[in-house]
């Protein structure tokens, strides 16, 4: 065997780490934050997730004063029935409030500690009257950033 293809042939043999292209996606990343110019590194701000509704459309590269990786948006979220214990991937509707501040709820930021609107209708919640309950205000309790 050649001397330079041992990397190769564990490659074969082993295949890569399970975080392999992770780490390799994040590499990149850092490697295109860090030659871009300062004012547009300030833009690009902290990664954290995004609530993006259905109707949403980007603004011109050139007009966005905040860049918002697709990576990162955000239309479903894990909620678990009050009585049931179960937990249901159910849609998210709106963002009501952001405890870091108005801007961050005007962007539709999602950090710790956010009030978001899902859609129940699936869950089968119903109120006292008999109706069925569409959407429910919730407290993003267990979003880590």
């Amino acid at each position: 065997m050649p001397q330079g293809d041992y990397i190769e042939v564990h490659k074969k043999r082993h295949g890569y780490r399970l975080d392999h292209f992770e780490r390799s996606a994040r590499k990149t990343l850092v490697k295109f934050i860090s030659t871009l110019p300062e004012p547009r590194r300030r833009r690009l701000g902290s990664k954290k997730a995004i609530f993006v509704g259905p109707g949403f459309t980007r603004k011109p590269p050139k007009y966005e004063r905040f860049i918002r990786p697709t990576g990162l948006w955000f239309t479903k979220a894990y909620v678990t029935h009050p009585e049931l214990k179960c937990t249901f991937n159910v849609e998210i509707t709106g963002e009501k409030k952001n405890p870091n501040g108005p801007m961050y709820t005007s962007l539709c930021v999602m950090t710790k500690g956010t009030i978001i609107e899902v859609n129940v209708s699936e869950l089968g919640l119903v109120t006292p009257a008999g109706k069925v309950v569409w959407g429910k205000i919730i407290l993003d309790a267990d979003y880590m950033i």
